[in-house]
């Protein structure tokens, strides 16, 4: 099944708090790899969880989107590996306050 953007939780709908089992974020969560450079507004360092692997993934790169006659920088993602849930690195939250 195909990933619906337009659903879920977005800034201009707000936040559905009591809508379980769904992601703060639409695009933190795809059916499969292939929808990676549909993800509306991704980051570098983005973590995206693909249901029909079972992995997570990290955005490593981003490139350039033609939208009519303008070039939007940084606004699809370009490349991406998975994200090593079982080797040496560590997910650190740092306070920066």
């Amino acid at each position: 099944m195909a990933t619906d953007f337009n659903k879920g939780n977005s800034t201009d709908k707000g936040f559905i708090v009591s809508a379980r089992n769904t992601p703060t974020r639409v695009g933190e969560r795809i059916s499969n790899v292939s929808e990676m450079e549909k993800i509306p507004s991704p980051w570098k360092g983005m973590l995206v969880f693909v249901e029909d692997e079972g992995l997570y993934y990290i955005v490593t790169s981003l490139k350039a989107k033609k939208v009519g006659p303008i070039t939007v920088e940084d606004a699809v993602v370009d490349e991406y590996q998975v994200f090593d849930q079982d080797g040496d690195e560590q997910l650190v939250w740092v306070d920066v306050k």
